[in-house]
């Protein structure tokens, strides 16, 4: 998938622009799962180009309704949060969910460096600084690792 604009409110009004740093234009690989979710939603949007006939409008969004216009993206984050809660997950704005990525990856040994760039950050040190956050559970296997390194038990001994 090819990230090639970013599409925000600002003010009420929907600002839609090229990314906020170079490296924020990317592209990234989808698991089969999604690609196959994809052609799902594109067959479905098929379907309503030729509904609409000429009412259609056929942009570039990934996302769009019946008549081809990108949604507005305060609906991504509702439908999120409406979501989250229908699960019984935590409600957490749709933009904490990058905070999440950073730090699942980062939790599973992914490199910093890939993490900034899958996350289209300009540097590896913000993404360490803003995105990654530490875990409690995390913390503990740190200590245990420290202990090992220095030949003490798990008790300190």
């Amino acid at each position: 998938m090819s990230v090639r604009s970013s599409r925000v409110m600002v003010a009420g009004a929907v600002v839609e622009g090229a990314p906020k740093t170079v490296r924020g234009s990317r592209t990234l690989p989808l698991d089969e799962d999604l690609v196959n979710a994809l052609r799902v939603l594109r067959s479905y949007q098929r379907v309503d180009q030729l509904n609409a006939g000429d009412a259609y409008e056929d942009g570039d969004h990934v996302i769009c309704d019946e008549l081809g216009r990108p949604y507005y993206p305060t609906r991504y984050s509702y439908a999120f949060q409406r979501r989250a809660k229908e699960a019984g997950l935590p409600v957490i704005r749709l933009h904490d969910a990058r905070h999440t990525t950073g730090t699942l990856m980062h939790l599973r040994g992914v490199p910093v460096a890939v993490i900034s760039a899958w996350l289209g950050h300009a540097s590896a040190d913000f993404t360490m600084r803003t995105y990654v956050h530490s875990q409690t559970a995390e913390l503990g296997n740190a200590r245990a690792s420290l202990n090992h390194a220095l030949g003490r038990s798990e008790t300190g001994q």
